[in-house]
């Protein structure tokens, strides 16, 4: 397996804005748009840009150069585009690879719906994603184990490609949740565990380094 694997989350979404409720005072026009966009259409806040400038140059004091990584792997969502532009900034020599095996789970129908309505519509499904969160497949989307599937594939590139190599991947919260998992040999009860204990959150542009 690759030396270094390199995980970095996106940076502040317009999407994140919205679930979060940041800008209460956001106008409805503005967030009826970006309700309605497909989740790869969202795009990065300004904050969100200022934080992938934040997570390059974190990388490159404690970890090096941008240019040193053999693959800068990037999600072809918007927002993870944006992130690994921003990321790399002024460096020279640096090609990214877009890398569709990374992309963000899949939430489907259930993960548009306000939590109010996947109450009343998926009432089953928020029942079993509160009781076995690893496993349970949302309505429309993945569960964590399809999550999980992508990274064993993924797997078998790095392996074929990038033994001893350097490997950086721009990528989301859920993907690198998962990786987790795989890379550790976590049990389930292990993962279950963290998932519960909000200090182990992926926040926004976190940077995640195995060695």
């Amino acid at each position: 397996m690759p030396r270094d694997l390199v995980m970095v989350r996106h940076g502040l979404s317009e999407a994140n804005v919205r679930q979060k409720k940041l800008l209460a005072d956001l106008p409805r026009d503005i967030a009826d748009a970006i309700d309605a966009r497909p989740d790869w259409e969202q795009r990065l806040t300004p904050i969100g840009v200022e934080q992938a400038r934040n997570a390059g140059d974190w990388i490159r004091q404690h970890i090096g150069p941008i240019a040193v990584f053999d693959v800068v792997y990037f999600s072809p969502f918007m927002r993870t585009r944006e992130t690994a532009v921003a990321l790399v900034g002024d460096e020279k020599d640096v090609y990214l690879t877009p890398e569709d095996r990374i992309i963000e789970r899949d939430w489907g129908i259930f993960g548009k719906m306000s939590k109010e309505d996947q109450r009343k519509y998926f009432p089953k499904t928020v029942v079993e994603k509160n009781a076995n969160p690893l496993y349970v497949r949302l309505d429309g989307g993945e569960s964590h184990m399809d999550v999980y599937g992508r990274i064993r594939d993924m797997d078998g590139t790095l392996h074929r490609e990038y033994p001893e190599g350097r490997v950086l991947m721009v990528t989301h919260g859920d993907y690198m949740n998962a990786r987790r998992y795989a890379i550790e040999r976590m049990l389930p009860e292990d993962w279950m565990t963290i998932d519960g204990d909000r200090s182990f959150d992926f926040h926004n542009c976190s940077v995640l380094h195995y060695s």
